[in-house]
């Protein structure tokens, strides 16, 4: 047996009692879920309704003090500041536009509720990252396919919402065993669970079904029901994510020859105008993080 091999046998020994563990807790359906504050229910609500006033959104941004607090500093950032500071939620609205204020919103909820877990603040702020990259080229990816952009980026923030949620499962199994396992194997764990968590955090939070989709199969999008496109968009802004956040340089040429590429008709002056993006994906994660 290789070196190799015999590395990923041991991890599996070491890591199948938890393992075993966190599937029981699942099929128990004793999972700690997250709960969804109100206000991001609401923010949902108002992106997939067209009649949404802009002042009603100011509203509802305004009763979170410390969530409209927030929003302007994001908005005041390179990112999203024009030639004038933002004083105002009313006039971060106009300047900006709904769909980015909710977006921006929402994403800084998602974030205080899920992407916390006490001595995993590192990996999961990678985390978080990764996620917010994988939102904005999704978005970028529906805009050039001329798909909807609020759902991609919704799908790209929320298909690894499993893993801190599973993390987390990981750590009080562990408390309430007295036991400790080290953090590659619950890294390991976390990576494998992160689809089965996620796909029964987003039912618990009732998520758009596009973005129960996403979450479930982006990757493995062949399998996806009503809305695999959404998926293949989240799979291919998965992989750009990775290779702008996780990767040592961003390599052009390697994500060139993506089959979810050819899959979504995407030619490659599409994919060109796409890697232009970089920097400004870039400034939206730093915004957002």
């Amino acid at each position: 047996m290789s070196s190799i091999a015999q590395g990923l046998t041991q991890s599996t020994t070491t890591t199948e009692p938890l393992r075993s563990s966190l599937q029981k807790v699942i099929d128990d359906q004793q999972l700690d879920l997250p709960i969804l504050p109100e206000v991001a229910n609401q923010i949902l609500s108002m992106v997939r309704d067209e009649s949404t006033d802009a002042a009603d959104l100011a509203k509802l941004i305004h009763s979170d003090q410390s969530l409209a607090a927030h929003l302007l500093q994001v908005a005041n950032s390179p990112a999203y500041m024009g030639t004038r500071k933002i004083v105002s939620l009313q006039q971060a609205v106009a300047r900006l536009g709904q769909r980015t204020i909710s977006e921006i919103a929402l994403a800084m909820v998602v974030k205080a509720q899920l992407f916390n877990v006490r001595g995993h603040e590192k990996t999961l702020e990678n985390l978080w990252r990764h996620s917010l990259a994988s939102a904005s080229w999704a978005r970028e990816i529906a805009r050039a396919l001329r798909y909807n952009v609020e759902s991609a980026f919704l799908c790209g923030l929320l298909h690894e919402i499993g893993k801190p949620t599973c993390l987390q499962a990981l750590v009080d199994i562990e408390q309430a065993r007295g036991s400790q396992s080290d953090n590659d194997s619950l890294y390991e764990l976390m990576d494998s669970f992160h689809v089965q968590v996620g796909t029964v955090l987003a039912c618990a939070w009732a998520l758009p079904d596009p973005a129960c989709e996403a979450i479930a199969y982006y990757q493995d999008y062949q399998q996806a029901q009503s809305f695999a496109r959404d998926a293949m968009i989240v799979n291919c802004a998965h992989a750009f994510a990775t290779a702008l956040i996780d990767d040592d340089h961003f390599d052009e040429d390697a994500l060139r020859e993506l089959p979810i590429l050819a899959e979504l008709n995407l030619y490659p002056d599409d994919v060109s105008a796409l890697f232009g993006k970089i920097e400004q994906i870039q400034e939206t994660v730093e915004a957002l993080r």
